[in-house]
């Protein structure tokens, strides 16, 4: 089996006016995070929508891409905001730079699923040990009914690469409630739901994931 590339997107090739908005399916979590937390690191950051609400709301705040168009980007918008007690930087989240229990939560929206099976596994065992006792995360995955997913045509029974478009290049790793619950093993499960995607914003959308709350055991 061919090695798995990791791959950032091209953000400046991404449509204005998306992925500034803090996600729904999030928005519940966080606002509990708010007055229960601290800190938190924010993987596969892109615009910075996210890390950018926790340093408005007083969080000290990393956020890591693979993106240099990401930290850029969400650099600039540091100054423009004039936020303080946030850092972004390069980073995989298969090899986080952080050291042991340093966060209280962790998001990982729409991005722990690029890369293999095994990819995945090593991010979330980075996602662990960072984590203090009791730590939060909140973590978005690819259902395998979504789609683009055709066991067939995968790399690994989970992994599909991109071909064309944006995402050239890119993997993507479908998984389904059963490896959810095996791959989740060192975390209490908070709530896991699985959603099907039609129509977001008022744009056609397709797509199938689960949006899973965990807690480090």
């Amino acid at each position: 089996m061919a090695e798995i590339q990791h791959k950032g997107w091209d953000w400046n090739a991404v449509r204005p006016g998306t992925w500034n908005e803090i996600s729904e399916e999030f928005c519940p979590v966080a606002l509990d995070w708010i007055g229960k937390y601290r800190s938190v690191l924010d993987i596969g950051t892109g615009r910075g929508r996210h890390a950018l609400f926790f340093a408005e709301h007083g969080f000290q705040v990393r956020g890591i891409d693979l993106s240099e168009s990401s930290v850029a980007f969400v650099r600039k918008q540091m100054e423009e905001r004039g936020i303080d007690g946030m850092e972004v930087a390069l980073g995989d989240m298969t090899e986080l730079p952080y050291g042991r229990e340093c966060f209280d939560c962790a998001i990982c929206f729409h991005t722990i699923y690029h890369t293999n099976y095994d990819g995945v596994r090593r991010a979330l065992q980075e996602i662990h040990r960072v984590l203090r006792d009791g730590g939060e995360a909140f973590i978005t995955f690819n259902a395998k009914d979504h789609p683009c997913y055709d066991k067939e045509k995968s790399v690994d029974g989970f992994t599909m690469v991109k071909e064309e478009g944006l995402e050239e290049g890119i993997p993507h790793c479908y998984v389904d409630e059963n490896d959810l619950f095996a791959l989740l093993g060192d975390f209490d499960i908070l709530s896991m739901n699985k959603i099907s995607d039609y129509v977001r914003k008022g744009r056609e959308a397709h797509g199938v994931h689960y949006y899973v709350h965990v807690a480090k055991k």
